[in-house]
């Protein structure tokens, strides 16, 4: 079960590092309304090394998309409090994680979902994470369409300060007016000695406002007013900025904000007596010569469809909107996505590889999982699929996580067109985001190697004939035997079972195949090199891995010594430069990795 809790100032330490390293803009990840959503059930949880929040909308949960993983090597004491004893959460080593663990994280949340009878629900998706889930999950999403009343409005800082062009002119007006009007003019920073003033500000300002279109009803005044009286009883805790604008010692306008990331500063409220043309523009203007240069943009926030609000938030011509739309999953539509899927490896199978319909009962019975079976559609129909069997790899003396693909193909009307190279490059980012270390393969057919290193794959492997005393004495001696070997595919007591239901069925199951060779890619390059690191702590060498298209967190400088390595960021002086491919035969030179008993 994931464990979602509400966010606490304690929690801000556990949430800030994520958005230091990300470029998420929207205003729901800002400390102040992190902090005063909790009236909406606003809570999060790290998932797999993600963070995750959920918030109650419609009557329901609904999720935003994650943000990806802290890079290693950053510091933050708490965080890794949380993460520890995850042993499954991804780590990268670069600030953009792309797809970085999503997949997985979105199916667990799907899952708890559907395991309570409820849909699921992302709200705040943009177009890349629309693309995302198509791509990742074909079919099993429905989504909103355009609901630009969630859209929030992103200026450049520098802009409303110098208000610059024609379609800004009007607002320069106000600003050189302004003065002329009320000489007795004074813009001071937000501090608690005002917060009573901003409050009778603020009831002014209600009074007249849902006249002209700005409040949708009561309960928005109240929350609102909630909302506010909540940061200024923890203003310092909060971490806010704000400032007042005074005409003749009167406050007529009050504003604060937060930061989101490290450029992007939300202007969460602005309040203002309208009695006063042109307020709105000139509190906005020193306020943005108030906050820290660093933030290059400022989130206006959404406008809610009230037309007052969009009026006054188009006036600034943002540079771009964030857009926020919504999906949802039903527990129907994963059930008929993953039957046709099934179904479409299956056909797949048979058409490809002219497996007979009593082989493919087995596998789809004592072997086959859903989460390995990875496809490309076309109009529901499944053109190119490989199955990602999960293994255990001994490593001399210590264990990986590892999968052995099996059954890559392309429907014969569908070659030519490089499916199995883009379905493998999808396939490699979820594997690294399921805790995995190598994808290992057995080929037949000499044109296939070359097919499989333009991958990322090496040829390290064998498939090594069997002593049939030791298979027939049981999985016990077998067992015995595969853990005295220095680097071997762990077969466990489940595919020992499957295995004997295939021995039974073709005989010559067992027989030694030499003209089968093995092939390993690298997915995770820092636990790789963990591994070796462990099993050779004598070794001390640096080393730069280049040309991994697929996970480009793989390139970069390593650092192997006392056991253990870690990723560094200078790469001065390191004489050892290794592609991916050339990474797997460095680290099976000395044993090339056994494959006794693999499916074929």
């Amino acid at each position: 079960m994931i464990e979602f809790k509400s966010i606490g100032f304690e929690d801000l330490e556990i949430i800030r590092p994520y958005l230091r390293w990300d470029d998420v803009q929207g205003c729901e990840w800002s400390s102040v309304n992190l902090l005063t959503w909790n009236r909406f059930g606003l809570e999060y949880a790290i998932v797999k090394g993600c963070l995750e929040l959920r918030f109650i909308y419609d009557g329901q949960y609904t999720h935003t998309m994650p943000l990806p993983p802290v890079p290693e090597g950053v510091e933050h004491p708490r965080l890794a409090n949380v993460l520890n004893g995850d042993a499954k959460f991804c780590v990268f080593t670069s600030q953009k994680s792309e797809d970085c663990c999503f997949a997985n994280v979105i199916s667990d949340l799907r899952d708890e979902c559907f395991a309570h009878h409820q849909p699921f629900s992302i709200i705040n998706i943009n177009q890349s994470g629309i693309d995302f889930l198509q791509r990742a999950f074909p079919g099993e999403f429905e989504f909103s369409g355009s609901m630009t009343e969630r859209y929030d409005y992103i200026c450049l800082r520098e802009n409303i300060i110098n208000l610059p062009g024609h379609a800004l002119r009007p607002k320069r007006q106000h600003l050189s007016q302004f003065p002329k009007f009320y000489p007795d003019l004074e813009y001071r920073p937000l501090e608690p000695s005002l917060f009573p003033e901003c409050m009778q500000l603020l009831q002014r300002w209600s009074d007249n406002a849902e006249a002209i279109g700005h409040l949708q009803g009561a309960d928005s005044k109240v929350m609102e007013r909630e909302s506010i009286s909540q940061v200024f009883d923890n203003w310092e805790r909060f971490g806010a900025i704000g400032g007042a604008l005074f005409v003749d010692g009167k406050m007529v306008a009050f504003t604060y904000g937060a930061p989101i990331n490290v450029n992007t500063f939300d202007l969460c409220v602005e309040k203002a007596d309208i009695n006063y043309k042109g307020v709105y523009t000139v509190v906005r203007h020193n306020f943005m010569q108030q906050i820290p240069e660093q933030y290059t943009y400022i989130n206006l926030e959404e406008d809610l469809g009230l037309p007052g609000l969009r009026r006054a938030k188009s006036s600034y011509h943002p540079a771009y909107q964030i857009q926020k739309d919504r999906a949802v999953s039903y527990p129907e539509l994963s059930v008929k996505q993953e039957e046709l899927k099934r179904t479409g490896a299956h056909h797949l199978m048979k058409t490809v590889f002219n497996d007979s319909d009593e082989a493919l009962d087995i596998f789809f019975t004592h072997v086959y999982s859903p989460a390995g079976n990875y496809c490309r559609n076309h109009d529901g129909q499944v053109v190119s699929a490989a199955q990602a069997l999960p293994y255990r790899l001994l490593y001399h003396g210590h264990q990986a996580d590892v999968v052995y693909l099996y059954a890559v193909g392309t429907l014969t009307e569908w070659r030519g067109q490089h499916l199995i190279s883009r379905l493998l490059k999808y396939m490699h980012r979820g594997l690294l985001c399921q805790g995995k270390v190598f994808s290992t393969l057995l080929i037949e057919q000499p044109g296939l190697q070359e097919m499989y290193e333009k991958l990322g794959y090496a040829q390290v492997g064998t498939a090594p004939l069997q002593d049939e005393n030791v298979v027939e004495n049981g999985f016990a001696a077998y067992d015995q035997w595969q853990r005295s070997r220095p680097c071997v595919l762990l077969q466990d007591e489940r595919n020992w079972e499957s295995l004997q239901v295939y021995s039974h069925f073709d005989k010559s199951y067992y027989l030694v195949k030499p003209h089968y060779k093995g092939m390993v890619r690298v997915v995770n390059v820092l636990e790789a090199l963990r591994l070796y690191a462990t099993a050779h702590s004598d070794r001390s060498l640096t080393l730069r891995v280049i040309g991994d298209e697929h996970i480009s967190e793989n390139n970069g400088c390593y650092a192997i010594g006392d056991g253990t390595a870690q990723h560094i960021a200078r790469c001065t002086s390191i004489k050892t430069t290794l592609t991916i491919n050339q990474l797997a035969e460095f680290l099976f030179k000395d044993s090339p990795l056994e494959m006794p008993l693999m499916l074929l």
